[in-house]
């Protein structure tokens, strides 16, 4: 089987694309994800990259980033907490 991550397929909606990164809402849990595009680990460029997209995009309503996997612990991913308008 392959991995959910590297098969990305819009089936919740998605705020951002480039080909670095996706950030979507997580099907699971429903708040937005940030997936890295690349299947295992990833450079310290690409974190870079991640890192400044949320601060473009969320700025201070982004309250936390969980980048400890739960459940897919091979292909890196975030979940973000944001602050309610």
């Amino acid at each position: 089987m392959g991995c959910e991550l590297c098969g990305l397929k819009k089936l919740t909606a998605w705020h951002y694309a480039d080909d670095i990164i996706v950030i979507c809402d997580c099907l699971t849990c429903r708040v937005p994800m940030l997936v890295f595009r690349r299947h295992g680990d990833i450079s310290l460029a690409e974190e870079h990259h991640a890192r400044q997209k949320l601060i473009e995009l969320y700025g201070k309503r982004l309250v936390k980033v969980r980048m400890k996997a739960r459940k897919l612990k091979d292909h890196r991913h975030w979940h973000l907490l944001l602050e309610d308008e």
